[in-house]
Parts: C-alpha cells; structure tokens; sequence
C-alpha cells in the first residue's frame, strides 16, 4: 500500500509543479486544470 501511495503523491506533485509552470505563463486554465486534477491523487 505505501508504494501505491508514495506513487500517487508523486504523480500529484508533477501536475501542481505543472500547474506553477503554466501560471507563471500566464495560462490560468491550464494551471487550474492540472491543480484540480493533483487534488484526485492525494484523495
């Protein structure tokens, strides 16, 4: 099971530093897009 979740933290930290990157473009759909989707994998 930690593995699992170890795994799913890992994939949601990937989509905020995502999101961080797409708002400091100035893409503010995007950004909130990729920070809505992390949230499902720290659930």
């Amino acid at each position: 099971m930690k593995k699992e979740v170890t795994s799913l933290m890992e994939r949601a930290r990937k989509y905020i530093k995502s999101a961080k990157l797409l708002l400091k473009e100035g893409d503010y759909e995007s950004s909130v897009s990729r920070a809505y989707y992390a949230m499902f994998f720290v659930r």
